[in-house]
């Protein structure tokens, strides 16, 4: 019963953080230069429960899942549409790379290429 709450428990909170994901992003589709975030799960590994000593495998329950873990969200790269403007300071990048820019804060990378001066 226990087992079953934490698989489901843990379903609850992948599907949670996967929303957030999206949201975020629905919310900058518009932003120029953006890359939407995708959310790496696994499962955990299969669980034989067997008899101690049993070494062929007669009394197997069968296989458990345990629920699922959020490994990671991470960033997809890849190459979106270039849209032409007719600003000078409108730059692109095609293909890999960033824009440094320097701020108050330090250098920082973007794609987003509607620079100002």
């Amino acid at each position: 019963m226990i087992r079953g709450l934490y698989t489901v428990g843990t379903g609850m909170l992948t599907q949670r953080k996967k929303l957030d994901v999206l949201a975020n992003n629905l919310a900058n589709v518009d932003t120029a230069g953006f890359k939407q975030d995708k959310l790496l799960t696994r499962s955990f590994q299969d669980v034989l429960i067997r008899r101690i000593g049993d070494s062929a495998g007669k009394n197997e329950v069968g296989p458990y899942n345990y629920g699922l873990h959020t490994d990671a969200v991470a960033t997809d790269f890849i190459q979106g549409p270039l849209d032409q403007t007719d600003r000078m300071l409108d730059l692109a990048i095609e293909g890999e790379g960033f824009f440094a820019v320097n701020t108050e804060d330090g250098i920082r990378y973007t794609r987003a290429g509607a620079f100002r001066v």
